[in-house]
């Protein structure tokens, strides 16, 4: 007994980032939080180190000395794809205590 089987792979366009916004920033610098999240503009979109990035920002805040700090943007909101998803723009708001 045989069985043909048969493997289809759809491989989509790789999602770049066309931006990423820290609105209410206001004791670092964007480019340091580049860093932090390892992440940048013009750089490949990692679904993964986005949704990691909520706690690598406060635990980069916390050793920082900030007694407070949230990131109030929800995770389903924070990528918005644009151009038939080959652009993503991340929008991170930021509460810094």
């Amino acid at each position: 007994n045989t069985v043909d089987v048969f493997i289809q792979i759809n491989e989509n366009i790789l999602t770049q980032i066309r931006s990423i916004n820290f609105v209410n920033l206001a004791n670092f610098t964007s480019s340091q939080l580049y860093d932090v999240i390892n992440l940048r503009p013009n750089g490949p979109l990692n679904l993964n180190r986005i949704a990691e990035s909520y706690a690598t920002l406060k635990e980069f805040y916390q050793k920082g000395g900030y007694l407070e700090f949230t990131i109030t943007t929800p995770p389903e909101k924070l990528v918005k794809f644009v151009e038939n998803y080959e652009f993503a723009d991340i929008t991170y708001q930021l509460k810094e205590g």
